[in-house]
């Protein structure tokens, strides 16, 4: 018969399942506010609620409770107390039911919960409700958050939350947005007014060096930059009369292509990366191809200064 692999049993959160936790501002600035205004441990109730996978905790509030440095204790009377206060607001039956929150200051220990905390969640998963939620924080605004899920039998330890917006923040936040959008608005109707005059600037103040041009080849009836027709020859280059694919393939190629004004500035090239510059002013050579035409125009200067010495 199979034995267990093991007898610990152990689980792992698929993170997009994991619930998401929003808190209102008005919860956390008085959780803040009665940790730091009290030196000893002190609790507190909250007021969530569940919709779509997020629960939201809306409110906390502050019961009678006896405090001491390390402990504080949630009596029966105390919370009965506490019930009955609730059931005297018109919305107390539904406070009252969507109280699924405990709280409480470790003051300035770590927020690591103690056996006694552990026993106050296993008190609570008797109370008839489906998840429960404790927050353990201190005066180092250090924050635990642990989500109970009674039915599933999971707890969820230190889960991430965001802090939900007051009404009057979510206006100022809209309208800064709104602001926002309409400067993008100006800055980009700004920049296409400047491009627009850049451009023309550039066509009155920038001339190239070397020309492009883009007749339509003869032979095989694409558009080229270089190789283009002879009559087309005050350009600097001549046309490729031949009914392959244009490509550069040797040194007759290039004086096909290239007349020997622009061969001697390609031959003053120090490096590939000026030779290529020029060379692609005419066509989308490749670097073997700018390489064949660099060496080539260097070997025609070298020739014409021999001739020039009288060595040829």
């Amino acid at each position: 018969m199979f034995q267990p692999y093991s007898k610990t049993p152990s689980a792992k959160v698929i993170e997009s399942c994991i619930p998401k936790i929003f808190i209102s501002r008005i919860a956390l600035t008085k959780m803040k506010s009665y940790i730091a205004n009290c030196t000893d441990e002190i609790g507190w109730l909250g007021i969530a609620v569940e919709h779509n996978r997020a629960i939201h905790i809306e409110d906390v509030l502050l019961f009678d409770q006896e405090v001491a440095a390390t402990t504080t204790e949630i009596t029966t009377d105390a919370l009965s107390t506490f019930g009955e206060s609730l059931m005297k607001l018109d919305n107390g039956i539904e406070i009252w039911n969507n109280l699924k929150v405990w709280g409480h200051s470790h003051v300035n220990m770590a927020p690591t919960p103690s056996a006694q905390d552990n026993d106050q969640m296993n008190i609570f998963s008797k109370c008839g409700q489906e998840w429960f939620i404790r927050i353990i924080a201190n005066k180092k605004n250090e924050m635990k958050l642990d989500l109970y899920d009674f039915v599933q039998g999971i707890v969820y330890f230190d889960l991430p939350w965001t802090e939900k917006y007051t009404e009057q923040e979510l206006v100022i936040y809209k309208q800064m947005s709104e602001l926002n959008n309409k400067i993008k608005t100006i800055q980009k109707e700004f920049e296409d007014e400047q491009n627009l005059i850049i451009i023309e600037e550039i066509k009155q103040k920038v001339t190239p060096k070397y020309k492009r041009y883009q007749p339509t080849n003869l032979v095989t009836g694409y558009t080229n930059v270089a190789r283009t027709n002879k009559q087309n020859y005050d350009y600097g280059y001549n046309y490729l009369n031949r009914e392959d694919d244009n490509d550069i393939q040797n040194a007759n190629d290039v004086l096909m292509v290239f007349d020997d004004d622009v061969l001697k500035e390609i031959a003053k090239c120090n490096n590939f990366v000026e030779a290529r510059t020029i060379i692609v002013a005419f066509d989308d050579y490749s670097a073997k191809e700018v390489t064949l035409i660099w060496n080539t125009a260097k070997e025609e200067a070298k020739k014409v200064q021999r001739k020039i010495r009288g060595l040829d």
